[in-house]
């Protein structure tokens, strides 16, 4: 309640004993204004009408300071519960993108003498395929969550979330056929030099990608902590106490 809206009522409540015996008093709007009753009769009137108007402010107010105080207290563990429930999305998504591992599948699917280790290139197969579905996963979930935010923020790491996950999933798929290749004999001599430069290219995609990810969600997440300070701050400048369960 804003301070020219108490002013007003302080105002109306002044003057309605006014008004009242104006209308009292009056038999017509043209005659002179008389005041009825005693003067000691409207001192008394007076007296327990301020006292049971300051008693009605003074409730009013309250009410108003416990109302103001559940409503940002409720604002405030809100605001904590989304933060809480984004660090773990974003956590969830970022931590999808191990691009090293892409390269460790292969490491052991041929032998020092070259030969080759079909039963290993199978075990590989089948997890990158795993690893490719459970990013597409991921992603067609946050889609539904976030796909409709218009907030730019928001827009900034969808962006930078589909770029990540094309490249994971072209290295995945990169390495998935290099593998397939690798059960042909002829294609395994040169398999271990080109692995080398491959894991190369996914160390400099582990830091272009997911570190532009990172990046973003700790801005994501600075501005909903300061979204938090900035409840926790109205409350301190109002002098409203915050409930122990919402200032831990």
């Amino acid at each position: 309640m804003n301070k020219k809206l108490w002013i007003i009522l302080i105002i109306l409540a002044l003057i309605t004993p006014i008004i009242l015996n104006i209308i009292i008093g009056s038999t017509n709007p043209l005659d002179s204004i008389r005041v009825v009753g005693a003067e000691d009769d409207w001192l008394g009137f007076y007296g327990a009408y301020i006292g049971a108007l300051v008693g009605a402010l003074i409730t009013l107010y309250a009410m108003f300071r416990e109302s103001k105080n559940n409503a940002l207290n409720i604002m405030i563990s809100n605001q904590e519960n989304l933060i809480k429930d984004l660090r773990e999305q974003l956590s969830t998504r970022i931590s999808t993108f191990t691009f090293s591992k892409i390269g460790n599948f292969a490491l052991y699917t041929t032998k020092e003498n070259m030969s080759i280790d079909k039963a290993q290139i199978d075990i590989a197969l089948k997890e990158l395929d795993d690893y490719h579905s459970s990013a597409t996963q991921e992603y067609n979930a946050w889609g539904v969550m976030y796909a409709d935010d218009k907030r730019e923020i928001v827009k900034q790491f969808n962006d930078a979330y589909l770029e990540c996950i094309t490249q994971y999933h072209n290295d995945i798929n990169t390495i998935s056929r290099k593998l397939y290749d690798l059960k042909n004999p002829n294609s395994c001599k040169d398999f271990n030099e080109w692995l080398k430069v491959f894991c190369d290219d996914l160390s400099e995609h582990q830091q272009k990608f997911v570190k532009e990810l990172f990046r973003i969600a700790t801005i994501w997440l600075q501005s909903e902590k300061d979204k938090l300070e900035n409840l926790q701050k109205q409350i301190q400048s109002f002098g409203i106490r915050i409930n122990n369960d919402y200032s831990k």
